[in-house]
């Protein structure tokens, strides 16, 4: 089941938030030359406007050859809090949707992120800021690339994830994702 990204915006932000919030990244697949994929691990991916979003490449040493080759990613964002999981597997339904696959094109060219772009990264990495690797790791947040959206699927568990976004779309309101 595929979902239009732009129309279900507001749900696709919330379940990537959730994501990022348990594992603090994303796995981000590309394909090679050689057509072998390849996944790489990010924890800058922003999204943006609507279908839209951006990640920043610090430590991304290969994906950028990558992308120069096929502009197209699949960025895998999945929700893996212990509890979250404990209590979904305990009421033999996952609450929320666990997990969301985003099929993008990378678009333009790399270039220096925003001031915001970079703000908003580091609010998210803020906790760390007194540690000592935190500036080995983002003082330089690296070039940014852009990337659109073209289509997006829920992860299907069986019957833990039957419907789940069928109800949701019935009942976008996010107010209603938080409860849960």
């Amino acid at each position: 089941m595929h979902i239009d990204p732009i129309e279900q915006w507001p749900q696709i932000r919330h379940v990537f938030a959730a994501a990022f919030s348990t594992s603090m990244h994303y796995a981000v697949a590309s394909i090679d030359k050689s057509g072998t994929p390849r996944v790489t691990p990010i924890g800058s991916v922003m999204l943006t406007t609507p279908g839209r979003g951006v990640f920043l490449q610090r430590f991304t040493t290969g994906l950028p050859q990558r992308v120069e080759y096929c502009d197209s990613i699949a960025i895998l964002g999945v929700n893996s809090g212990r509890s979250f999981w404990f209590r979904s597997l305990f009421a033999g339904r996952f609450a929320t949707p666990p997990g969301l696959r985003l099929n993008a094109k990378v678009v333009g060219a790399p270039r220096r992120p925003t001031a915001n772009e970079i703000a908003r990264f580091r609010k998210r990495v803020r906790v760390f800021k007194r540690l000592r690797g935190y500036d080995l790791l983002w003082r330089d947040p690296g070039m940014a690339r852009d990337f659109e959206v073209v289509s997006a699927e829920p992860i299907k568990l069986g019957e833990m994830t039957r419907g789940h976004w069928a109800n949701l779309v019935a009942e976008p309101s996010i107010a209603r994702l938080r409860r849960r």
